[in-house]
């Protein structure tokens, strides 16, 4: 709870204008932070082992269903630079174009592998996600020129801003926009 109480503290509250942009902070901690805060809230809400495939189900906490929701907005303002390659292959946004898993049947089951085993030296490996692949993966997968970097770190890069740092006031000012167009 310490966690929590100093990622809301933390927060300037001139910047923070409505609860959307602390949804959105606490689901990009969950993301993109080692604490123990994060792993409490997967093992509660993330029982089938990533957060972007999370859900929510009635009698479950008011948290896991706003976690949810705000995910899918989240989601696709993400991106991700390849470093080392701990990045999901099939959960995180590393093509630009959305994670790779919106295109399986939900039925796959697919596992949280680490785009550095499945592309090794530039040669894909697709064998080790352990599922069958459908062809719209497979060429959405080899149609990436991927360079590892090994010691150099993955980056989140959230695209709402220019300089890709995701802060609560651009979490809120793109939710808003969005909630107007619709």
């Amino acid at each position: 709870m310490v966690e929590v109480k100093n990622i809301i503290f933390s927060t300037n509250p001139k910047r923070a204008p409505g609860p959307d942009g602390l949804n959105a902070l606490f689901y990009q901690n969950l993301r993109t932070e080692n604490s123990l805060w994060r792993d409490f809230m997967l093992a509660k809400y993330c029982t089938r082992g990533h957060p972007t495939i999370m859900q929510w189900h009635p009698g479950q906490s008011q948290t896991g269903k706003e976690l949810c929701n705000i995910k899918e907005v989240v989601e696709k303002q993400k991106d991700r630079k390849i470093g080392e390659g701990n990045v999901s292959f099939c959960f995180d946004n590393w093509t630009k174009k959305g994670a790779l898993c919106r295109l399986l049947d939900e039925w796959s089951n697919p596992k949280n592998v680490p785009l550095k085993e499945v592309c090794v030296n530039g040669a894909w490996k697709l064998y080790t996600l352990g599922i069958d692949i459908p062809e719209a993966l497979k060429n959405e997968a080899l149609d990436q020129q991927i360079i590892v970097n090994p010691g150099k770190k993955d980056k989140a890069i959230w695209m709402a801003t220019s300089n890709g740092y995701f802060t609560v006031a651009s979490a809120w000012d793109y939710m808003r926009q969005n909630r107007n167009q619709s």
